[in-house]
């Protein structure tokens, strides 16, 4: 939270063509843990919101045409897990022409929420898991923008499918043309497999797509994860996440085409796979650079003891390592004792901010980064050296990200104080692209650019 005093700092002999400016700027200190939070937004940069009785866990965020945000993800209750969905105004106040007074909660029966998009009529989809048998299967969902089910898709706004023992998704990709990309695993046998399926807008199965709208695939040795899918330019499919090599598992990404058939020509017969730690990587995200390139994001462990990094893969469009990014195409980055990169989002300016939560032995808190093109680490206009980390009650995991058109950034978490279940809860960060750099290491000031190449101290 940002402390209730200020500095004034003088800028003095300053010179430009030979004139002097004599100005004063006004910089408000703040603490480390949270910096740059946007004060403008909800209650000191952060929004809260409780749905259910228990936890209350967001998966999905998506900042919409008019501004306004909308949240999705897990709710919990006495009788199961559901589906619950939050939106706020621009100043992350609740909006009340949403469901009731802005929330939206069990719009279609018991089962996870994972990932959610908005379709162009304003149409709310989302997919998980239907959790109403043992083994739970693939559940899509769509509610009209108001937030009620929509009752023209599937049965009564649901559409379940069955393609192995069980299935679990976890990405949504609404294709250029309406239909419905969705990947996740499934267990087939004494294997965990990728699951990927498509659907038209009706909710049916899409007939053209793999084996009658569905495909499984195993990219590692008896376990694999697929955590995102996007379609390409041209209508090719990428599908990334986690592939065992036998021992752990690595990061992978493997390509397909638009009718479901893995493309040969893509790394090493269609898939490219890629370890970090010593133990195993999860990817968690992915982003498609506009020159085809591939960046996965994720979790590294490091030693046997479960220490955890951020870790981020780079690769060509062909799926070969892009080895001038990083580390030999690598990037391992550590800011507690346990980190955990969830998501990761691509701006304009073609920078990256990877975001999800750092922990120590006593909390975890909301955790975000920037790398430049080249994979190093943005120190000089992205919070404090590159980090930013926020604390909300005792324990915050970031979880969802989202640009602003203004540039602002926003982070979807669940936060909880030691003693209280897990709520739904954002923060925004603004200014810091501006080319102001609060220190909190010592009490300075650098402007960027630097007009009087030098550092102003008080």
């Amino acid at each position: 939270m940002e402390q209730a005093f200020f500095f004034v700092i003088s800028l003095k002999a300053l010179f430009m063509r030979n004139t002097i400016l004599l100005f004063s700027l006004i910089i408000s200190i703040l603490r480390a843990q949270n910096c740059c939070l946007d004060n403008t937004f909800a209650s000191a940069g952060i929004a809260t919101t409780s749905i259910g009785l228990y936890s209350d866990q967001i998966r999905a965020l998506k900042v919409l045409s008019d501004g306004k945000i909308l949240a999705a993800g897990i709710v919990s209750t006495t009788t199961g897990f559901y589906a619950g969905y939050v939106k706020y105004n621009t100043n992350g106040s609740l909006d009340n022409s949403f469901g009731s007074a802005g929330i939206v909660s069990n719009p279609t029966g018991l089962g996870t929420l994972l990932d959610m998009d908005v379709q162009s009529d304003g149409k709310i989809v989302s997919v998980g898991a239907e959790t109403t048998s043992w083994y739970p299967h693939i559940k899509i969902t769509r509610i009209n923008a108001n937030g009620a089910p929509d009752i023209s898709f599937g049965s009564n706004g649901t559409v379940t499918t069955s393609v192995v023992d069980g299935e679990e998704i976890q990405s949504l990709c609404i294709q250029s043309d309406g239909k419905y990309l969705v990947a996740g695993h499934g267990v087939s046998g004494t294997s965990t497999v990728v699951v990927v399926a498509r659907y038209n807008s009706n909710g049916s199965l899409d007939n053209t797509f793999g084996s009658m709208g569905t495909m499984t695939y195993q990219p590692g040795i008896n376990e694999s994860y697929a955590t995102e899918i996007e379609e390409l330019p041209g209508g090719s499919i990428l599908v990334s996440g986690s592939a065992s090599n036998g021992n752990n598992l690595d990061f992978c990404v493997f390509k397909i085409s638009n009718t479901g058939v893995i493309d040969n020509s893509f790394g090493i017969n269609g898939i490219a796979t890629a370890s970090l730690g010593a133990w195993a990587d999860v990817c968690n995200s992915m982003v498609v650079l506009s020159d085809g390139k591939i960046i996965l994001g994720g979790t590294a462990a490091t030693n046997v003891n479960g220490d955890t990094d951020f870790g981020l893969i780079k690769f060509n469009a062909n799926g070969t390592i892009d080895n001038i990014y990083g580390n030999n195409g690598k990037l391992m980055f550590n800011i507690g004792q346990w980190d955990g990169l969830y998501d990761l989002k691509l701006q304009s300016n073609g920078k990256v901010v990877a975001g999800g939560y750092a922990c120590s032995q006593t909390n975890c808190s909301i955790a975000l980064t920037r790398f430049n093109a080249d994979g190093s680490l943005d120190q000089t206009t992205f919070g404090h050296h590159g980090i930013i980390t926020t604390v909300v009650g005792s324990y915050a995991y970031g979880r969802a990200l989202g640009i602003q058109s203004n540039g602002n950034i926003l982070i979807g978490a669940e936060g909880t104080s030691a003693s209280g279940p897990y709520d739904f809860t954002i923060a925004r960060y603004g200014g810091i692209t501006t080319g102001i750099e609060v220190l909190t290491d010592h009490i300075g000031v650098n402007l960027f650019p630097n007009p009087v190449k030098s550092t102003l101290h008080i």
